[in-house]
């Protein structure tokens, strides 16, 4: 049954921002910890999708989305239709990240320097645009085609199916009752 509480766009909203905010002060204190104690693991709470405010995060900003009217725009939809395909080309296979993260972009060479936010939100940036330009060209040249065909030619598999499907069935039926 739906609940009342999870249609309250304003309230997830403020939601989203606040665990936002929770988790910038939790990665900042654990780096002044690591910092302080010598151990290092500043993003303990929130490196990966398993944690709690991970989980918080997830949860918040869906739900405000999810209450989020939108209107409909050519361009969100086509970048929204390609965005499992960008995770499918630059994350599916650990040879992809190797060869994206470790020796095209170098990240860990950028960890000291003093373009690490720029590099940080550049290279995820142009990641996705080019991800996401080759899932479009996927969709243009293979998935339309494909799709274009089976919807030609679906109703003339389902006549001869049908046709094979009843000549099968009278060579198998087993005689009358006597």
């Amino acid at each position: 049954y739906p609940k009342q509480i999870f249609d309250k766009k304003r309230v997830w909203g403020w939601l989203t921002i606040a665990v936002l905010i929770i988790d910038v002060i939790v990665v900042l204190g654990c780096t002044w910890i690591c910092f302080n104690i010598g151990y290092f693991s500043p993003y303990q709470f929130v490196q990966d999708s398993n944690t709690a405010l991970a989980v918080a995060t997830s949860i918040c900003a869906f739900l405000y989305f999810k209450n989020l009217k939108i209107v409909n725009n050519k361009f969100i939809n086509t970048v929204a239709a390609s965005t499992f395909g960008v995770l499918l080309i630059h994350a599916h296979s650990d040879t992809m990240r190797n060869w994206l993260w470790v020796k095209v972009l170098d990240n860990a060479a950028m960890v000291d320097s003093s373009l690490l936010i720029f590099h940080a939100i550049g290279s995820v940036i142009f990641v996705y645009i080019i991800c996401t330009f080759i899932d479009y060209l996927r969709i243009k040249f293979i998935e339309k085609p494909i799709f274009s065909a089976w919807d030609k030619y679906w109703n003339t598999f389902i006549v001869w199916y049908k046709k094979v499907e009843i000549k099968i069935c009278k060579k198998t039926e087993v005689g009358t009752e006597e």
